[in-house]
């Protein structure tokens, strides 16, 4: 922290807002859906200690201003990514933001080089690939068959069109109707996907990155089975009006109150071995698309100064499997929806179930419940050192008025307590910088002992959360194609998790071998 008059102004007002909890949240409610018991991340703050501070309810006539309006009265802001991020160039040391400056990159096609096809449907911006596409649809054998997915900027599975490869082209060069949203995106249309009684199904899985040097990013256990609420029918994918044919929509917006599953109910349903296949394949899908965006988070944290171990983020990836078990990226999620929401009770408390479930996971593995304590430490130390050296700046003044009216024997007295009033100014000025030295290595690690500290602790508490720096690619074709620049913490982390990873099947060996050894002395 610093020691400046202006910071020193700063930490004095904010240490008087302490809370009655573990420390202060702001939630931006009515920017999200849901409300009431069904508000998961709220809950999950409030069980952590939290108090929240700000954040008009949806209830609330007036909207009120935004988190990021308001960076002194929160340890811990919650809200949309493209407005958290907005919190970023004045946050201070201890506190976190719910948004990774450069991570949402990932929705780039130029953060993968030309490994992005090994990860989601080729695809091409628009309009600014248009000529591309419609040279691919030209020169590609077979292309003109091939169906194309257009997609405009809506959200909730809205403004899709389905076409083969030429029509497809001259409609992303159509000027559109008055009102009609432009096209943003052509994307391949995967065509033999994956069928569960006939209908098609969508994935959405929960990752959360927690910083960077050494990148970190983790894959939730947790997760949901989106369905089709029709039948999948590959000879009719639009409707006459034109849109696509809702059997060939897996967006749950499209299909309001349809079949969700749990990943449980899917892996009972393929079988473990199948299962396990698939979700291997997600899991190195989602290490290659977080790995994807090193480079930008890096430059936007070093261009942003940002306090390290202050931004983190929670991404929902929508995945698309095919026959061959073989997951596609479709979209990436900065602000994934939390919303509990169905018509059938018991699937509603599924939902709810998985969702709450990896926030509680999410909120315990920040370590919300003790992480501000340094803070609060630092916030107090600051403050009564600035006061101390205030009240000793009083009584020197009142020492030195004394002095200009008394005797000369009063004098040398008066002379005595000035001085002494200067020490105690001087030393408590000399104690602000002093304090904050002592917890700078605790709210602003900058040694890798200190740095691998944390991430110990983050790995301890990650509950369902599993660990996708195995799976980064350090070496290998992956890593040439995107030319990633890997720290030394980075290399040292994944050594730290392949040591862990050996005990763990030595461990796992041994139980084996005794249950083995335990079966034949039964027999």
């Amino acid at each position: 922290m610093d020691g400046d008059d202006e910071e020193a102004q700063e930490v004095s007002t904010s240490a008087s807002k302490e809370p009655k909890g573990a420390f202060r949240f702001w939630f931006d409610e009515r920017r999200f859906k849901g409300k009431g018991k069904n508000c998961i991340v709220q809950r999950a703050l409030f069980q952590s200690g939290g108090v929240r501070t700000g954040g008009h309810p949806k209830a609330s006539p007036l909207p009120g201003p935004l988190g990021w309006q308001r960076a002194t009265d929160w340890d811990f802001l919650w809200s949309p990514a493209r407005l958290a991020l907005k919190s970023v160039p004045t946050l201070k040391p201890g506190q976190l933001v719910c948004a990774l400056p450069g991570l949402m990159s990932i929705t780039k096609r130029e953060a993968y080089s030309d490994q992005a096809w090994q990860l989601m449907p080729r695809s091409f911006m628009l309009p600014e690939e248009l000529p591309a596409f419609k040279q691919w649809i030209l020169t590609k054998p077979g292309a003109a068959e091939e169906l194309w997915i257009l997609k405009t900027a809506q959200h909730l599975g809205m403004g899709l069109t389905l076409l083969k490869g030429p029509a497809a082209v001259k409609e992303a060069g159509t000027k559109r109707k008055e009102g009609a949203k432009p096209y943003v995106l052509a994307q391949t249309y995967v065509p033999d996907p994956m069928l569960i009684d006939g209908r098609k199904f969508g994935i959405r899985v929960w990752v959360v990155v927690t910083g960077h040097n050494p990148l970190r990013a983790y894959l939730h256990c947790n997760g949901l089975v989106l369905f089709s609420t029709s039948r999948y029918d590959s000879e009719t994918y639009a409707t006459e009006a034109g849109e696509v044919a809702l059997g060939h929509v897996t967006n749950y917006a499209q299909n309001m109150d349809g079949t969700v599953w749990d990943l449980h109910q899917l892996q009972q349903h393929m079988g473990d071995d199948a299962w396990k296949t698939l979700w291997d394949r997600i899991a190195n899908n989602c290490a290659m698309v977080v790995s994807a965006a090193l480079g930008p988070i890096k430059s936007e944290h070093e261009l942003l100064k940002v306090p390290f171990g202050s931004t983190f983020e929670l991404l929902g990836l929508d995945y698309l499997i095919d026959t061959q078990l073989q997951p596609w990226l479709l979209e990436a999620n900065g602000t994934p929806s939390l919303a509990v929401d169905h018509s059938d009770p018991q699937v509603e408390d599924m939902i709810r179930t998985q969702k709450g479930g990896m926030v509680d996971d999410m909120i315990a593995m920040l370590d919300c419940k003790s992480r501000f304590g340094a803070r609060y430490l630092a916030l107090r130390l600051t403050a009564a050192a600035k006061t101390q050296a205030q009240a000793a700046e009083a009584l020197a003044a009142r020492a030195a008025s004394r002095h200009t009216s008394s005797t000369s024997t009063t004098s040398n007295s008066s002379t005595s307590t000035t001085t002494a009033g200067s020490s105690s100014a001087a030393a408590a000025a000399a104690a602000l910088p002093r304090l904050s030295r002592q917890l700078r290595e605790q709210l602003l690690p900058s040694t890798d002992e200190s740095v691998m500290g944390v991430v110990e602790e983050e790995l301890r508490h990650r509950g369902g959360f599993a660990p996708l720096m195995p799976l980064f690619p350090y070496n290998g074709p992956f890593d040439h194609g995107y030319n990633l620049a890997w720290e030394r913490r980075d290399l040292s982390l994944q050594r730290l998790l392949q040591q862990e990873m050996e005990v763990e099947g030595g461990e796992e060996g041994d139980e084996e071998a005794e249950a083995v050894a335990e079966q034949q002395q039964q027999q």
